[in-house]
């Protein structure tokens, strides 16, 4: 699912997606036309590059996810918000900034690399409308890359932790994935409640997958879980680089403890139950796409 690969695609670049824009064919200036004159052209690109520095960090608030795999440690506290709601209020922000952008900028007072800049940021829009009427068809969990392994893989693997705000981030975050599982479960059962669910070796792999993240320390069960392994592991190295004293360390311990008994492990079982309960109502064999509801005009879309 296009949203749930991880983080929001980035479209402020210079290589051109899709179709061309609606401006990209425009004739060149004819025998009585005035040409732009090329301090102008300058200028307007200047114009549209801070434009888009400044829509670029707009775009990156919607995805604290994406800020860490930049190395950004502003919103280090939250996980991204996988509600439809956000995925709304993305959308809408995207048409405001497109309408804003063709209203300032003369499109034939920019560069080429600038022209390719904004046709990509208009076709981000047209690509994004064109998903609206497939925002539930699309797979939320399945055994590949799926949330339920990425989600825990992402803090372990990306959330760096150098001293013990980071570490309190951390275990913030802990608690974000819990509401993002939540929030990624309600959008599986909307789908599934319109005809769109995975094969049932894919709802077996989620489960599975599931029950390994809540396996171990300190859910039950031999060995430690992943997420307590690791969390253990960064608080033990702050506290022998001397960043923070064992009685600190006992008490990140103790905190990162509760939130993956609160609040992870609850909204685990709840994505185990409803999986092994809904498993029955998954086709044996994958049927792809073309076999469910709207299914050819989804796959002519993506």
């Amino acid at each position: 699912m296009r949203k749930f690969s991880s983080v929001l695609l980035m479209s402020v670049g210079l290589v051109a997606w899709g179709q061309p824009g609606e401006h990209r064919a425009a004739a060149a200036p004819q025998g009585g036309e005035q040409r732009v004159a090329p301090e102008s052209i300058e200028a307007g690109t200047a114009h549209l590059n801070e434009w888009f520095a400044a829509r670029w960090k707009e775009q990156l608030d919607f995805s604290p996810i994406q800020k860490t795999f930049l190395g950004q440690k502003d919103d280090y506290a939250r996980i991204d918000d996988f509600s439809e709601r956000a995925e709304r209020a993305q959308l809408a922000w995207r048409r405001r900034t497109t309408a804003e952008m063709k209203k300032t900028f003369d499109y034939e007072r920019l560069t080429p690399e600038a022209k390719i800049s904004y046709d990509i940021w208009s076709y981000e829009l047209e690509r994004a409308e064109r998903g609206v009427p497939f925002r539930r068809r699309a797979y939320v969990f399945t055994q590949m890359q799926g949330p339920q392994a990425s989600l825990p893989q992402f803090l372990i693997a990306f959330h760096k932790v150098d001293d013990a705000s980071d570490m309190e981030a951390y275990i913030a975050r802990i608690g974000g994935i819990s509401r993002a599982i939540g929030q990624l479960l309600e959008r599986a059962r909307l789908v599934a409640g319109e005809g769109v669910r995975p094969p049932r070796f894919a709802y077996e792999g989620v489960i599975a997958q599931a029950r390994a993240v809540i396996t171990g320390a300190p859910f039950g069960g031999e060995g430690e879980a992943p997420l307590w392994a690791d969390a253990n592991a960064k608080i033990d190295a702050l506290r022998k680089a001397g960043k923070i004293d064992d009685v600190r360390a006992r008490l990140l311990r103790a905190a990162a403890r509760r939130a993956l008994l609160d609040k992870f492990k609850p909204s685990y079982a709840a994505l185990i139950a409803w999986f092994e309960q809904d498993v029955k109502r998954a086709d044996v064999e994958a049927r792809g796409v073309g076999k469910l509801p709207q299914g050819l005009d989804f796959y002519a879309e993506r």
